[in-house]
């Protein structure tokens, strides 16, 4: 641009709440976007997929995101927590049978520093839509 864009009011109005446009429907756009929803804006989610399909491997969802996701909807906590498998009871790391005889590269400890924090143990979901009951 040869010049600046000129001003505009960016300020929402109680007749027109303010539109906030959101780049992916992963999980932390339809967080961000169901924030935003009940905090009252406008909200218009975009994603580059044209549909739904599942790519074959699970969603691991760790403490903290699950601690983030119990504040903004618990109701929707309920229902990932409901689908998923615990996993962060147990021993985790990234496995790779070719380098070492037991097949663990790294190992490490989630659980003791979740529960340290207060935070929900880490959770794994395998890749399917939640319907609305």
């Amino acid at each position: 641009l040869d010049r600046p864009l000129p001003d505009r009011d960016l300020s929402s109005s109680l007749d027109r709440p303010l539109r906030i446009i959101i780049a992916g429907g992963g999980l932390g756009g339809l967080a961000a976007a169901s924030t935003l929803v009940r905090a009252g804006y406008d909200v218009h989610v975009f994603e580059q997929a044209r549909r739904y399909k599942p790519f074959g491997g699970p969603i691991q969802i760790q403490s903290n995101a699950l601690w983030a996701l119990r504040e903004i909807s618990p109701v929707l906590y309920s229902a990932v927590a409901e689908a998923g498998v615990l996993t962060g009871d147990r021993l985790s790391g990234i496995k790779d049978g070719r380098r070492y005889e037991e097949g663990w590269l790294v190992k490490f400890d989630a659980a003791t520093p979740a529960r340290r924090c207060g935070l929900p143990l880490t959770l794994g979901t395998n890749c399917r839509p939640f319907s609305r009951g």
